[in-house]
Parts: C-alpha cells; structure tokens; sequence
C-alpha cells in the first residue's frame, strides 16, 4: 500500500472494526466491549509469557500491561477507547507498503538469484540475458493469462493460489511480472520481517504482516478489515486460502475463509454506498519439482498427526543452512516451476467472460447485484453471505484440484510409496514411514510408473489434472531417471538409490511428501488392484 494511502488505511481500518465490534456486542446479549478486552488482553499475555525478550516482545509487554491497568479502572467511555487503541495497535501493526522503485529494481534481479538455485550455469554467467531467458525457460506460466490481464483493466484481482514454500511469494511475484499483470498485495508471516534486509524489502513490495499467533478474534477482525480497505483501494491482492504452507504435500483440501470474505464484504460496502466494482478471484497452482521445506513441513504434519505414532530422526540442520544447502545442490540440476492460473471468478463463485461478466454453467449472464439485496436494497447477511464466500471456496478448491501440476517427481515418489505400502505392511503409515529402509525392483517400479502414467494421461485428458513436461513427453525410464537425479539433488542418496538391480529408500519421511501430491485423485482403488498382482 502507497505511503499515501497507509495512514488513511490505517484510520479506516480502525473505525471500521470498531464498529464491528459495537454490533457484535448489539447483536449478542452475552458478548461486551469488557468481554472482548478482557479476552484480547489474556491472550496476548499468554502469548507473550514464554516468548524471548527481544525489543518488540518488550514492547509488547509494555503496552499489554498499560493497557490491562487502564481497563481495570476505567469507565464505560474509557473502555470504547481503550478497545479503539487495541485495534489501532493491531492495523498499525499489519498494516504494509508499496514502493515503485523498490519493486522495479526487485524485479530486476529476481530472474538472477532465481536463476543461482534453479539452473545449472556457473555463477559468472548468471548476469547474463541468457540467464535470464533460461529462468524463464524453467518457470513456466500457464492458463488463461490475457483473459486475467484484460480482467485486471476493469476490475480488482484477488489471487488464490495454493501454498507449498516459502518461494511461493516470490515466484508469484515474478510471474505477475513476466505475464504483465499487477502487482499484488500479500500477507506475510510476522516471523519473515525479523531481517532488517527482507523486512524492508517486503514491506516496500506490498506485504503486510500476519501474526499467526494471535488467535484471538478481534485481531482476525482487523486482518481482514485491512484487507478489505486494500480492495477498496484498488489494489489487486493476493490470498492464500490454505492460511499456511501444506505440511502434508497434498493439493489443500480446506480452506481458512475469512480472508476470502473480505471481497465480498467490500463489493456489498461499495453497493451500500452506491458504486458498483468489480472482484475477480484467480484461482492458482504454484507446483515445484522440489521443496526447499519437504523435509520440515512433512515432519511437522506426522508429528501433529500421529503424535508418538512415529519416530523422527534427528535434524540439526536451520532455516538459513537448508536455504543454503537447498541452493548448493539444486544449482545442478534443472529444477522447474509451473504457475497455473485458473479460470476467473466473481466473488461468489460463478465464471466470468472475457468482458468481465458473471456467467452460469450454460454461459448464460448473471446479474450478482441482485444476489446481496436485502428488501430491494444491498446490505449485509451474516448467514447468506457465509454461504456465498463457502460456495467461493468450494470453486477455488475445485480449481485447485484441476490445475494441479502432477511432476516426475510426484509421480515417482507415489509409485515407490505405494509399493512399500503393498509389500510392508505396517498397521499404519506412521510405522511404515518410521522405517530406515525399503526396497522395490528397479522393473516393477517400471513397470508401476507405466500403469500410473496411463491413469493419469486419461484424467488430463478429462480435464481432472495437469502433467508436467516430463511426465508429458519423457518414456517411463526417462521419468523415473530424471525424477531420481532431481530428488537425490537435494535430499541426497538416502531418498532413493540404486543397487544392483532394485531402488531403496532410506528416507520414506520425504518420500511421503512428495507423493502426497497425487493422493487426492483416487488412484490407491486401481494402484492396490495392479500390485496385488505383481506382489
């Protein structure tokens, strides 16, 4: 957000729930302004207990201790204006930047610090045109792109994509850039605004900041505000529904709606006072070859999932030693990205035309204003509208799922898995994924890829999927081979190795992730028929 539009947002944002915060009140006998001071402050005290001392945690106790003083003696009046200063607080906190030439000059040597991790040239090239074109060679964009570009001429974005990485913002990022499209606005976890260097630069590229930690409802309240006042603005946003990056690997299978009601909420705002503005949701897949955090994220989710089920080996390792390592190792290989936007949405979950119009699932046009009339006139619906943004995310979802890129080393990994499923047959996956060693013969797993592969081009055909350009054009050893060199690139020969004629894997915990990716398709049916006759 523009300088001259933070300060002005920043006000709005904080009369707006204010506001909102009277109304719940209004609406609901058992809830007060005592009620949701009282809540916010107990909180952000338990938040705050065992957190290390640094200058912001310092300051955060301060003002949490001022302002729970403040509340215990103060007056109804005093106590409106203690919740207002709460909130202002908060908007303060979240609230981002926008510069012109810190994202012109950003744009300019992303291609080059893409190209040190995803290419194979030695680092004296990497400021050449050349390794530039070879970035954009293994960043591949696909989807209705001008459509979207023509869209973003006559209304406000809001971009959907899937969450995998920690990359994923700077990857949608440069390809917003290479397609010609806006710049969007994001929301980034606090923890990444902690290096002065990335602070400033994120905060100068449009990111706000999003604590995941506090999980009270007034400060989600204020998130999303923000974000609707950033809509009311014009700025084109971006959302990641999923709320945080998938521990599992798997395409998201729910989503966190709050913030994806904030166009809605903004579009019925507009309506009330008379404007009527345009909202286009893009569905969006960001899908990678390799994950710098597959190894973290999948051991987060075991952990979460099956408690003392499993047993993790130890890791050392930190973030900033596996961006590193991650670097080092895939300057080697080819490591491809594919961005897949899909088909435009209004906020309510219909598809749109070229020119913009809300159309039914026979082409027919809607007219969406009509959806928000209460008595003839716009205004909000607290249950209707809840159903809207649900219909929204169903759509988004189901877009996901259609424009999921199926990799080599998705596939791969899921042949491998399923074969050690088949052939160790463990309670459950927890103990399964807890071994130190499998083993498949190199010609079944051939053999296993083959059949898979066969699967998966009729569901591409059938529009369920998308396949990557290996998977695509590549015969199975060719796949298998390649998929192979990419995954042990990174994560090293215990993931898969060859010896004599079998493949073993040491590492079923990373495995795991990267099959994931294909587990909601409904292949295990076919895949355990086929095995039971090859095992």
């Amino acid at each position: 957000m523009k300088r001259e539009d933070r300060n002005k947002a920043i006000e709005l944002v904080t009369e707006q729930t204010l506001e909102d915060q009277k109304a719940y009140c209004r609406r609901t006998s058992d809830l007060t302004i005592d009620n949701i001071i009282h809540d916010t402050i107990y909180l952000e005290k338990k938040r705050l207990k065992n957190k290390k001392r640094t200058k912001n945690v310092r300051i955060d106790i301060a003002f949490w201790t001022k302002t729970e003083k403040r509340f215990y003696s103060a007056g109804p009046l005093e106590k409106e204006e203690i919740l207002k200063e709460i909130i202002q607080n908060y908007a303060t906190e979240i609230a981002g930047g926008y510069s012109t030439r810190v994202y012109n000059f950003t744009t300019g040597i992303v291609p080059y610090l893409l190209k040190a991790i995803l290419v194979n040239e030695p680092f004296w090239k990497l400021f050449s045109k050349k390794g530039k074109e070879k970035v954009n060679e293994n960043i591949s964009i696909i989807g209705p792109v001008d459509k979207i570009l023509k869209l973003s001429k006559t209304g406000t974005l809001i971009v959907t994509p899937t969450h995998q990485s920690n990359f994923d913002s700077i990857v949608i990022g440069y390809a917003t850039y290479l397609t010609g499209l806006p710049p969007l606005i994001y929301g980034a976890g606090l923890n990444l605004f902690t290096n002065p260097f990335l602070s400033y630069m994120m905060t100068n590229l449009g990111a706000y900041k999003v604590d995941r930690e506090k999980k009270n409802e007034l400060y989600k309240d204020v998130l999303k505000n923000y974000a609707s006042v950033s809509l009311e603005y014009g700025y084109h946003n971006l959302f990641y529904p999923g709320g945080t990056r998938s521990r599992s690997g798997k395409i998201e299978e729910q989503l966190k709606l709050g913030l994806l009601g904030s166009g809605l909420s903004t579009y019925i705002k507009e309506a009330k006072q008379g404007k009527k503005k345009n909202f286009y949701v893009i569905p969006c897949t960001i899908n990678y070859e390799l994950c710098l955090e597959a190894r973290g994220l999948i051991e987060e989710y075991l952990i979460e999932e099956g408690s003392r089920q499993v047993i993790l080996p130890n890791d050392s390792s930190n973030k900033i030693r596996n961006i590193l390592d991650f670097a080092k190792k895939t300057v080697n290989v080819d490591s491809r990205i594919t961005v897949c936007f899909g088909e435009p949405l209004d906020i309510f979950g219909n598809e749109v035309n070229d020119e913009g119009q809300s159309i039914d699932k026979y082409s027919r046009p809607v007219d969406i204003y009509k959806y928000i009339l209460v008595d003839g006139v716009p205004d909000f619906s607290f249950q209707r509208d809840r159903i809207y943004t649900s219909i929204l995310g169903n759509k988004i979802l189901k877009s996901f799922l259609k424009n999921n890129v199926i990799m080599d080393t998705h596939l791969v990994s899921y042949a491998l898995f399923k074969i050690f499923q088949k052939k160790y047959p463990f309670s459950n996956i927890f103990k399964l994924v807890s071994t130190f060693g499998a083993e498949c013969k190199k010609e079944l797993l051939l053999e296993t890829v083959s059949f898979l592969k066969e699967i998966l081009f009729k569901k591409r055909d059938n529009g369920e999927l998308k396949l990557g350009r290996v998977i695509s054009t590549q015969p199975v050893d060719i796949i298998v081979s390649y998929a192979k060199h990419q995954l042990t690139s990174y994560h090293g020969e215990s993931i898969l190795h060859e010896q004599n004629d079998s493949f073993i894997s040491n590492d079923l915990i990373t495995l795991y992730y990267y099959q994931n990716k294909l587990t909601s398709y409904g292949l295990e049916k076919d895949i355990n028929l086929w095995l039971q006759t090859k095992l």
